[in-house]
């Protein structure tokens, strides 16, 4: 009897450690965050503005610890706007990379949340045209660091879904435009639950 019940014990420890480590030391993660808004609003005497954007970020992680991951991350993104009654439109592209840090914390069964500190820069060109043949065009450099909440589910031991919303960063942009004038800005941002964004990631190795 007492055999019996200190296997039933082990049984149910490996099934509760099974639930709770969703990545090991030694795995490696595949994924990507992907991102879409469209947004429209209208004012009085029909005047509105309209906006737009989309990014992807592919990522590569490496289990360092019990749920606890090191990446870095590429991101690409284009976003537009523009005003009702104006011939001014903007659009803007960017490219970059970043290097972050993962904690999960298991919730119950396959539901957690996280928090991501990352670092990171990117190049961003902005275009501002105006009817008939106006053009500014800026180039620049943006220095980002970032703290993101999250939750994730983990419906297969090698599948991982997860959904950020908003966070808290610094940002540090500098650029120039085609005249040659140069322009800095640093900003702070605190954002919950204003912003989504859905990820996706494979869980490989010892895993």
């Amino acid at each position: 009897m007492k055999r019996q019940t200190l296997l039933i014990t082990a049984i149910a420890l490996a099934a509760t450690t099974s639930l709770s480590a969703q990545v090991k030391k030694g795995d490696l993660l595949l994924g990507a965050t992907m991102g879409l808004n469209y947004g429209n609003s209208s004012g009085p005497s029909g005047s509105g503005s309209s906006s737009s954007n989309a990014n992807i970020a592919p990522r590569i992680g490496f289990g360092i610890g019990h749920n606890s991951v090191l990446g870095f991350r590429t991101n690409f993104g284009y976003s537009s706007g523009k005003n009702d009654g104006s011939t001014v439109r903007t659009t803007s592209t960017s490219i970059g990379g970043s290097v972050y840090w993962r904690k999960f914390i298991p919730i119950k069964g396959q539901i957690g949340w996280y928090a991501e500190p990352s670092a990171g820069v990117s190049y961003v060109s902005n275009v501002t045209k105006s009817d008939p043949g106006g053009k500014i065009q800026t180039q620049g450099i943006n220095y980002s660091a970032l703290v993101i909440p999250g939750i994730y589910y983990q419906p297969l031991s090698k599948l991982l879904i997860s959904v950020d919303f908003g966070g808290l960063g610094v940002n540090h942009h500098r650029s120039k435009d085609q005249f040659d004038q140069r322009f800095r800005n640093t900003y702070v941002n605190l954002s919950l639950l204003n912003s989504f964004t859905f990820g996706v990631d494979f869980v490989l190795g010892k895993g």
